[in-house]
């Protein structure tokens, strides 16, 4: 497969990649995020002199404070958007920062999350 269908799929839509430790996960990454020359915005500066990083904040992915509840009230409180427009999210070890065996607490804490992910494009 050539790389560029690779970029392809990233500028599709999401992308899960996943692999052994050492892999080269990273390395696709940060690969991809130099040949699109975009804003993107992540947990690890993957460099590139044509691409702008941003550091991921999790607490700037909240919402406004919205649940489901909101949403089916019409309770919706205003929020805006802390980075820029169209660019990509990237995090690194994903399994660090949401392990499984902490779901639970997952769910408790950061409930806006799995709202956050169902209505990024």
């Amino acid at each position: 497969m050539r790389f560029k269908k690779v970029v392809k799929m990233f500028e599709r839509g999401n992308v899960c990649v996943t692999g052994l430790r050492g892999a080269g996960k990273d390395m696709l990454m940060s690969n991809v995020v130099v040949r699109r020359k975009a804003e993107y915005v992540s947990n690890i500066d993957y460099g590139g002199k044509n691409s702008h990083y941003n550091e991921l904040d999790f607490k700037k992915l909240d919402l406004g404070g919205n649940t489901y509840k909101n949403l089916l009230e019409g309770d919706i409180k205003y929020y805006k958007y802390p980075y820029p427009e169209g660019s990509d999210i990237y995090i690194s070890d994903v399994g660090v920062y949401f392990p499984s065996q902490y779901c639970n607490e997952l769910k408790r804490d950061y409930t806006h999350l799995p709202m956050y992910m169902a209505l990024s494009r």
